[in-house]
């Protein structure tokens, strides 16, 4: 999810050099502010649907230009952490609550698919259960903790002339009355106050 404010100054004269960099401060300011307000509400909404404040944590920013200057055409966005093992799970945990995609009820805990897990062409292509993953594939899933703090299922796959840990499943812990994350409402709520945080850091005296 991402944000960008745009303008393009012809050449400027020595006056105009002084509004230039008012508004170049303005600009990045007030993105730097709406992504900062933006990833926070993100994480308030992970911890609220009880999912716990390592997943939140998962929820980054990035404000470009990110060297500390100031740009009359800056950008943002927020997202979900990956690259790494326990980073991608967290992120596929995130982008299955905020989707509404299907999740497995297993003991005490929900099983979030991993986008590795195949889809179930009959039934409006939805992740196969860990069940159905076993029975296709004709092995268990074998249990491990992620760095998240979480337990992942996973199953051995061949590759090559040897196998590969994959995996197809995230537990979380199932909480009662969990709601659905609202990222996108999020992010349209305070992009829209953009405008705003750009104008409160306008400072020009000419």
């Amino acid at each position: 999810m991402a944000l960008r404010t745009s303008l393009t100054a012809s050449k400027p004269r020595a006056h105009e050099k002084a509004l230039i960099a008012a508004m170049e401060k303005a600009h990045t300011l007030g993105m730097r502010e709406t992504i900062a307000a933006a990833q926070q509400e993100m994480r308030d909404d992970v911890e609220a649907a009880g999912l716990g404040y390592k997943l939140a944590g998962a929820v980054r920013k990035e404000v470009y230009p990110n060297n500390g200057t100031l740009s009359l055409d800056p950008a943002g966005m927020v997202f979900a952490e990956g690259g790494k093992p326990g980073s991608r799970s967290a992120a596929a945990i995130l982008g299955h609550y905020e989707r509404g995609n299907p999740i497995t009820p297993l003991g005490g805990a929900l099983a979030v698919p991993t986008d590795k897990v195949p889809l179930e062409s009959r039934f409006g292509r939805r992740p196969l259960t860990p069940a159905e993953v076993e029975a296709r594939f004709g092995r268990k899933l074998q249990r491990a903790r992620l760095k998240t703090g979480n337990i992942g299922l996973f199953m051995r796959m061949r590759k090559g002339k040897g196998t590969v840990s994959v995996l197809m499943f995230v537990l979380v812990k199932n909480v009662p009355g969990r709601k659905a994350l609202d990222f996108g409402g999020i992010f349209r709520r305070q992009g829209a106050r953009l405008g705003e945080r750009v104008a409160a850091h306008f400072e020009y005296r000419g």
